[in-house]
């Protein structure tokens, strides 16, 4: 047979051939091995042919695709629905407009007949090159200036890209309105200089290719750098509200150069005053960073916006001393509004006129849907509150230090709409006890609670006794009261309810700089508000809490072996480490969480260690 020979039953024993048997089981298997070298080359040759087969199928399976068989216009719409938002990818190989391009030569043709796919960009100037190793008399020696034309070289070429990708996008955008963001700095005024190593004057080719397109504008973020009177930006400021008919957003956010003398500063601040695209016809959102001493002069629509931020962090409102009588004076044409931020540094009102600004209950100022008012700044205002009249209002943020001195601008707030407040943000650093308590028992219908402690020393008593509003505060430094015993439900042997601030409480977050508490008083909390409420509390669904020290304490599992209930329940925690306390970087510490992106702005300030800027999403 194929398979046996005159030696198969030596096979699983332990015979010995001899000499010439051995001769013999040579050539048995000699011959066997030929024929399994002819099943390889058969094999090879099968596998080669099945291949073909495979890729042959498989070309052809293409032609099967539904993608091949959708109408243009769904794929349009598939398209259009990888669209990032406004401002979120620069125009890189990331961005879905460049990825679909890149895909196959039909869908390149449709992409780029896809207008919607191209009306969002951002235009980032190059940063220009100085001039490197010159001598203390200022001049090039051979090798400097030759290594500068070099750069210069560089940034010219940098340039051509950005030119030609900024006319490529509005070329391709057609005529759809367009959103994008410009960040460009003035070239400035070099020291040294060589022959041939003036560099080119690059904003203006890019500032007149934008406005050329200025009636086309929907959201347009502008973040400036202005060194001279005659800069070139300049000239978006020169626009008309007739320029932009179609513009509802604008981030504007410009600085000056200090290297300008006096006259020159103040020929740019007028210029700020009748910036003509904050009057557009249809402006709804406006963000101004550098705000006028004649702020209630300002080109602005005032009466169609619907979204305010102004942010004096250049101190200019605060030099004059009338930052509210401003603000006051602009809100009073601000009929639409329902959204307001307002970030002032260095001062809110003078002495002398913080008692004239409160305003008789008839005379207050409506605004009749105004929803959200966030607050930054050195300190809470204490008049602003009670100048206005907000029947809607549902949303406070509060991201001021305060003190003993200036904490009755935070009472003014809680005591005038805390009962109507259901999503509340407050930097609680610096507030006495009582005051702390003042405002928890002022928000008995809050559902969104946020608590966030900076670097100031806090000190409080460590009585939970009531304490008269107006008692002065009896500092106790080595006293540290849980904040969470003030939000825990309790009940007392009559299994009767106890006082608990923010009943209704549903989220919860906190962020600490020192240690207010500890992840036992977390778990006591969590455990109270997620186990069967009492009658007037609500269950607790979201906490997010960024502590101070390192993790002790596995909370999912301790909270699993107290038979909490954990559906339906998101926690989100975060823990200071050794290298976090060493690096100092906060973008450090913030790229760890990328994991947060699905978070409110609001929620996200909680877990990383810095103020996230603007409140207001363009």
């Amino acid at each position: 047979m194929e398979f046996t020979s005159s030696f198969s039953d030596r096979l699983n024993t332990n015979y010995c051939p001899s000499d010439k048997e051995i001769s013999e089981i040579k050539s048995v298997i000699a011959a066997k091995q030929s024929i399994v070298g002819d099943i390889d080359r058969q094999i090879e040759a099968l596998a080669e042919r099945r291949a073909k087969y495979s890729d042959f199928i498989k070309d052809h399976s293409v032609l099967l695709s539904p993608f091949r068989r959708s109408p243009t216009d769904v794929l349009s719409s598939i398209f259009s629905a990888c669209l990032p938002p406004p401002n979120g990818v620069r125009n890189s190989k990331i961005h879905p407009a460049i990825a679909i391009s890149h895909v196959c030569k039909q869908w390149r043709h449709l992409a780029i007949a896809h207008p919607l796919l191209w009306c969002q960009f951002e235009v980032f100037h190059p940063i220009l090159p100085r001039p490197r190793f010159a001598g203390y008399s200022n001049r090039f020696t051979p090798a400097a200036l030759a290594i500068y034309r070099s750069d210069l070289a560089i940034y010219r070429r940098q340039l051509d890209k950005v030119k030609d990708m900024l006319l490529a996008w509005i070329s391709r955008s057609a005529n759809c309105p367009i959103t994008f963001t410009l960040k460009s700095q003035d070239i400035p005024s070099l020291e040294y200089h060589g022959p041939s190593s003036t560099p080119p004057s690059a904003n203006g080719a890019i500032v007149d290719i934008l406005c050329d397109v200025s009636a086309r504008w929907k959201c347009a973020s502008f973040d400036l750098w202005i060194s001279t009177p005659t800069s070139p930006l300049l000239k978006f400021s020169q626009l008309s509200p007739q320029d932009v008919p179609q513009l509802e957003r604008v981030r504007h956010r410009v600085g000056f150069s200090s290297d300008m003398n006096w006259d020159e500063s103040r020929i740019l601040e007028r210029r700020m005053i009748g910036i003509g695209l904050f009057g557009g016809p249809s402006i709804r959102k406006l963000v101004i960073d550098r705000l006028s001493p004649s702020l209630d002069s300002m080109s602005v629509n005032w009466a169609t916006l619907t979204d305010l931020e102004l942010d004096d962090s250049h101190r200019i409102l605060a030099r004059t001393g009338q930052a509210i009588e401003l603000i006051t004076s602009v809100l009073k044409v601000c009929h639409q509004l329902t959204r307001l931020g307002v970030k002032i540094i260095g001062g809110w009102q003078s002495e002398s006129t913080a008692s004239d600004l409160i305003l008789p209950n008839t005379t207050r100022i409506p605004l009749p849907y105004l929803t959200s008012v966030s607050i930054r700044g050195e300190s809470t205002p204490s008049v602003f509150a009670s100048s206005l009249q907000l029947p809607m209002l549902h949303t406070l943020s509060l991201l001021c230090e305060a003190d003993e001195h200036t904490e009755a601008g935070l009472v003014e707030w809680m005591t005038t709409f805390g009962e109507a407040l259901t999503d509340v943000t407050l930097l609680f650093t610096g507030l006495t006890e009582n005051v702390f308590n003042h405002c928890l028992e002022h928000l008995p219908n809050a559902t969104t609670l946020r608590l966030l402690e900076s670097h100031r020393p806090r000190y409080w008593p460590a009585s939970n006794d009531a304490v008269d509003l107006n008692a002065d505060p009896e500092i106790d430094p080595s006293s540290h009261i849980s904040i969470l015993q003030r939000l825990t439900p309790r009940v007392n042997d009559y299994e009767r309810e106890l006082q608990c601030y923010c009943p209704k409480l549903q989220k919860f977050a906190f962020r600490m700089q020192d240690v207010v508490f500890n992840e036992e008083d977390l778990v006591e909390f969590v455990a109270a508000r997620r186990k069967l409420p009492l009658p007037s509390s609500s269950r607790l669904k979201t906490v997010i809490v960024k502590f101070s020290f390192r993790q002790q304490m596995d909370l999912r599992e301790e909270l699993h072996r107290q038979d909490v209930d954990m559906e339906d329940f998101r926690l989100i925690t975060k823990y200071n480490t050794m290298d976090q306390a060493y690096m100092g970087s906060s973008n450090s510490f913030i790229s760890r969480f990328e994991e947060l992106g699905d978070l409110p702005v609001e929620d996200q300030i909680v877990v990383t260690d810095v103020w996230l800027h603007g409140n207001l999403t363009l």
